[in-house]
């Protein structure tokens, strides 16, 4: 790999993130998707209000639940590593473990 090769490749990097309409356009059309739905969001309130707050817990839910595609969905949702260290930290845990 060349000095070209990762110039490029940081250019399809930075040509992936979406704008933020275009993300809550995709998140609000993707909780509205039965499948997603019943897979991730089957407790969360009947009526979703999808704002630049929920982009986060919304992207969790894909990635956690909502198999390959959804992963991939939620990465497209929520792009940023400072997003994905605070949302996907599962090293704190703020539960006593059980006694086996």
């Amino acid at each position: 790999m060349n000095a070209t090769d990762s110039k490029q490749n940081g250019a399809a990097a930075a040509e992936e993130v979406l704008p933020l309409a275009e993300r809550l356009a995709l998140a609000q059309e993707i909780v509205a998707k039965p499948r997603f739905r019943a897979l991730c969001f089957w407790n969360w309130p009947a009526a979703i209000s999808v704002t630049e707050d929920a982009l986060p817990g919304i992207a969790r839910a894909l990635q956690v639940h909502g198999g390959r595609h959804g992963f991939q969905l939620g990465a497209k949702l929520c792009p940023t590593p400072q997003s994905r260290k605070k949302y996907f930290d599962f090293s704190v845990r703020t539960e006593t473990p059980r006694a086996t």
